[in-house]
């Protein structure tokens, strides 16, 4: 039987990130170029997102230097009042697991991303056998040694895993791994079912 692995960002929950750098250009008046970097550049995220600065030290050490106004908890509000369910993504998880398989999340986040999403959908990490973090594993999507790691703490053999993310170098990352890449989208959803329906029919 296989195993089930679903992203969280573009998959389980959506995220309005031009919404939230808008919003903090507002209050702070700080330029939103650099409020997209802290979101989006891989040298100020990567850190955070594989533990190695707390979600504390990244706000202290980047975000309060340009934003020196802002608290900790209106930071983390801000990822609250963006977040929104992708009903296509949950709906398919719940329902692989209602046919009694195993699901799983992998996600690259920060510790403050799951304070903000579990507030938003406070079952978002209670719904599967395990969860995967990347700030908790110490890397990050699409490094190989990421997937290994969750096979690993699955049990089984790359080949009986099976994973869903909407970002192409993820998929490519998960089948270099030797993993099954399913990119996901809401738009495809229908595809997407019948590609499991043929893993296992």
């Amino acid at each position: 039987m296989y195993s089930y692995i679903f992203d969280i960002g573009g998959v389980l929950l959506n995220f309005d990130y031009k919404n939230i750098i808008e919003t903090l250009s507002q209050k702070t008046n700080c330029e939103t170029d650099k409020i997209g970097d802290l979101l989006f550049k891989k040298e100020y995220i990567y850190p955070v997102e594989t533990g190695k600065i707390t979600g504390k030290e990244f706000f202290i050490g980047f975000v309060q230097q340009i934003m020196p106004q802002l608290t900790y908890e209106e930071w983390i509000l801000h990822h609250i009042d963006n977040c929104t369910v992708n009903k296509s993504g949950i709906d398919l998880l719940l329902e692989l697991k209602g046919r009694g398989k195993d699901v799983y999340l992998l996600s690259n986040l920060a510790e403050y991303h799951k304070i903000a999403w579990e507030k938003s959908y406070p079952d978002i990490f209670k719904i599967c056998r395990k969860n995967f973090l990347s700030y908790i594993m110490g890397c990050h999507k699409p490094e190989r040694e990421i997937y290994l790691k969750v096979c690993n703490g699955i049990g089984k053999e790359a080949g009986l895993c099976v994973f869903f993310d909407d970002t192409k170098k993820n998929i490519e990352g998960a089948i270099g791994a030797g993993l099954i890449g399913i990119q996901f989208s809401n738009e495809n959803i229908s595809k997407i079912k019948m590609m499991i329906n043929e893993l296992e029919p």
